[in-house]
């Protein structure tokens, strides 16, 4: 077994220990059983040095150290030679060592260390010593599963809130590649490149936060997972990396060119509701949707030498490309569903490597989308000399259909090749001379559902067949001269003139009612009229479009006129993908057609709250409880806004009336205990927040708040439980990591212990002065007052001037 590890030249060091310290406890756990286990990393010398003489000769002698009095034992953790950290383990009350087991227990030990080495080669890429790429997908889903669990409900509609923001911000993959590495290779060497490769993960590792997995999942690709972190750090990261290669950071390192793709959940999903499942189909889909949106958020900066670093949502923003043109002034352009690209949607022409403010050639129209490209028609040309050319530049518009003039076309140049009606662009055509002087009709769009799917089960040859038969199915209900067209891949598009919405219905219903038991596909429908509220004509087939999205919503086979629940659903997925102004304007929208939409009124306060805008939240929220005073929703939303405007008395004034109508709410239960705390509530505080964290749906973060109030209340052991499972839930809760090594303290004994719990807090959280000055006080009290200053001083430095910091800094001096 040694030849084996000596082959492999892989060691364990003390990171391996902060990642696998689950193994040690594991394997001692039969032994010590009922034992409590605190695991202190020795990450410097200062740590090892910290200890008392006792312990630092059994240390020395890889031996079981065991106190007195409390029979608690010391356990190093030493591997070959070299001591990585030492175990602390607490015996239950009235419990000794059985005799004669204590020589056993470092060889138990290095039997832990040998396998923690065996699974370190199973995952590590040899060159680099990174993770390899088996052990990061595995990671990825891991932790993907838990950032599903906190995500919003997909698949239904549902009343936004005013959530805590301390909740985690999902997830961030980041992908990092040398573009053309096989060619800086090939000039300067197999070993120049390795060179490259390892100061690129060099550079990542040291600008990663605490708790990212790195790992090399190609010759020259890295990759990131960082949990619990938004895409703004993963862009902050990314350009802090490709400023230290710009500036020659390595000495006489080969220049190379850096190119990162990054990708988030939730924010990139927010187009695939159900993604919260957590059956292992869809935690291995989700971790391969993940990857694949990285890669091509990655691929779109390899491409693009002016832009080294792309998000997912960048690609669709300012990534797109012509790939092909393509006779009557149509083009292939690289931009597809999988991006989010949509028909109707409106992209500035500009030419390859000039920007765009130079050269506007005209603007691309899309009317057939697939998964990875979508066909586009060039409309208002700028020059009647101007030409279009592969590599062309796209940049998404904010110019609606409506504002689109499309470029004149035949007849025949505009038909469907496979049902010979319309294609997108001739429908739109048809429509719009169509309604021109009418003063009533309706559009009606038919998808099939899961085509993507079907097509790629059944061959395109069979879903053709099966679209033509559709159409051919409409046709034995067809209104006379109702213009029908192809809207995309999937969809069909009907004008029905002089219809009512009743009308429209009853068609769409009793050809959805033929298509379920004639075919073997099921189809939605979503459809809209004119006259409809504020709405002109030309709005009608955008609005039937957002009836589509609704009758998504509803499931398989469903119909769906527009409404205001159709725009509450636009709404809310424009307020998922952080567009509040969007969102808002959808949300009023929807207000004018239903004034007394209590949901919409409490999204459109939710919106006003995030934009920081409290007044206009209260004043939405009053509304909906002027119409509703039993709202749960607007009486939780109205106490969080109350308390984001700095009133908390009347923010939990609100709460109370939320929880007089639902008592075992947690997210209520929790403000109230939360506000009454920071009020000085202590009985209340103590009631809610224990009531709260006995519910099923409690969240980790309410033992920490829990504990709080516990040590204020003078119950310091019960706020000890607290505190430990608030870390048992989430290990990387620097709070109350903190607030459990002052309780250590202020007990007197398991030092040890203090200090480990503030070390790890400071780790996790390195900007917090409180965090230092309490780490500060755990060395002084192991006697290591040369650290102790030294944290004193940085704390002062970060702000936190307190009496006691000051006093204790002079006492050590």
């Amino acid at each position: 077994m040694k030849e084996f590890f000596r082959r492999h030249e892989v060691r364990v060091e003390v990171g391996d220990l902060r990642r696998f310290a689950k193994v040690l406890i594991d394997d001692l756990g039969p032994v010590l059983e009922g034992y409590e286990f605190v695991l202190r990393l020795f990450d410097t010398e200062e740590q090892e040095a910290g200890l008392s003489e006792e312990v630092k000769g059994a240390v020395a002698e890889n031996s079981v150290c065991i106190e007195a009095v409390s029979n608690k034992l010391h356990l190093p953790v030493v591997f070959e030679g070299t001591p990585l950290g030492l175990i602390t383990a607490a015996p239950p009350q009235g419990r000794e060592l059985p005799e004669g087991s204590a020589p056993f227990l470092p060889t138990l030990i290095r039997l832990s260390l040998e396998k923690i080495l065996l699974y370190k080669i199973n995952i590590t890429d040899q060159e680099t010593a990174l993770y390899n790429e088996d052990y990061f997908r595995t990671y990825m889903s891991r932790k993907l599963e838990e950032a599903a669990r906190q995500a919003s409900e997909g698949g239904r509609l549902r009343p936004l809130s005013l959530g805590d923001q301390e909740d985690h911000p999902g997830l961030t993959v980041l992908l990092a590649e040398i573009a053309l590495f096989d060619k800086l290779a090939a000039e300067h060497g197999r070993l120049e490149a390795a060179r490259a490769v390892k100061a690129l993960s060099r550079w990542l590792e040291e600008a990663a936060p605490q708790g990212s997995c790195l790992a090399r999942l190609d010759k020259a690709r890295l990759g990131l997972v960082l949990p619990h972190q938004n895409i703004r750090v993963a862009q902050d990261l990314a350009d802090q990396v490709s400023h230290r290669s710009d500036q020659g950071d390595e000495k006489y390192l080969p220049r190379m060119r850096l190119a990162f793709g990054l990708a988030n959940f939730p924010l990139d999903f927010v187009e695939a509701p159900g993604q919260g499942s957590s059956s292992d189909s869809d935690r291995d889909n989700l971790a391969e949707l993940m990857m694949s949106k990285a890669e091509l958020a990655l691929d779109q900066a390899l491409s693009d030498k002016g832009a080294p670093v792309f998000s997912f949502r960048d690609v669709l923003q300012r990534g797109g490309r012509v790939l092909q043109v393509l006779p009557y002034d149509r083009v292939v352009v690289n931009l597809g569903r999988m991006v989010g690209a949509r028909v109707g949607q409106v992209f500035i022409l500009s030419e390859a490597g000039k920007p765009e403010e130079v050269d506007y050639k005209g603007q691309v129209v899309l009317f057939d989308v697939r998964e990875n490209f979508a066909l586009g028609e060039v409309i208002n040309l700028r020059s009647s000399i101007s030409r279009v050319q592969p590599e062309d530049r796209l940049t998404l518009s904010q110019a609606g259909r409506g504002e689109t003039s499309v470029g004149e076309r035949s007849p025949e140049e505009s038909l469907d090749p496979l049902l010979g009606v319309p294609d997108h662009q001739g429908f739109i055509r048809q429509m719009a001379e169509g309604m021109d002087g009418l003063d009533r009709f309706a559009v009606i769009l038919i998808r099939v559902d899961e085509f993507d799917r079907y097509r790629k089960t059944m061959g395109h040859l069979e879903s053709d067949r099966h679209l033509k038969g559709l159409y051919d199915l409409l046709l034995e209900d067809m209104p006379q001269e109702a213009p029908v067209g192809r809207f995309s891949t999937e969809s069909l598009a009907v004008f029905c003139r002089g219809f009512e919405e009743t009308e429209a219905r009853t068609l769409a219903e009793t050809w959805r009612d033929k298509i379920s038991s004639r075919l073997r596909q099921t189809a939605s429908f979503g459809l809209a009229v004119y006259p409809c509220g504020p709405y002109a004509p030309e709005d009608t087939l955008t609005n039937a479009q957002k009836a589509l999205e609704h009758a998504s919503f509803l499931g398989p086979a469903s119909v769906a006129a527009f409404d205001s629940i159709s725009l509450n659903i636009s709404g809310d997925k424009l307020f998922e993908a952080g567009d509040l102004d969007g969102a808002i304007l959808e949300y009023n929208q929807a207000l004018k057609l239903n004034p007394d939409d209590l949901n919409v009124l409490n999204s459109l306060g939710v919106c006003y709250g995030y934009q920081k805008r409290p007044d206009l939240g209260l004043e939405t929220f009053d509304r909906v409880l002027e119409k509703d005073p039993g709202n749960l929703m607007a009486l939780y939303n109205r106490g969080f806004a109350y308390a984001m405007d700095g009133r908390p008395e009347e923010a939990l004034e609100s709460f109370r009336r939320a929880a007089e109508i639902e008592g075992e709410d947690f997210d209520v239960l929790f403000q109230i205990g939360k506000t009454a705390l920071d009020l000085d509530l202590l009985n209340e505080a103590l009631s809610s927040l224990t009531r709260a964290s006995e519910l099923e749906s409690a969240r980790p973060i309410v033992f920490r708040y829990l504990g709080q109030a516990l040590v204020r209340a003078g119950s310091p052991e019960e706020a000890e439980d607290a505190f430990k499972a608030a870390v048992r839930h989430d290990p990387e809760d620097a709070p109350s990591l903190s607030q459990l090594g002052v309780l250590f303290m202020d007990r007197g004994s398991d030092l040890e212990v203090a200090l480990s719990l503030t070390r790890q807090s400071v780790e996790l959280d390195q900007t917090n002065g409180l965090f230092r000055q309490r780490l500060a006080r755990a060395l002084a009290l192991i006697g290591d007052l040369e650290a102790a200053e030294s944290e004193y001083k940085r704390a002062l430095e970060m702000g936190t001037r307190t009496r006691e910091a000051l006093f204790e800094l002079g006492r050590i001096v």
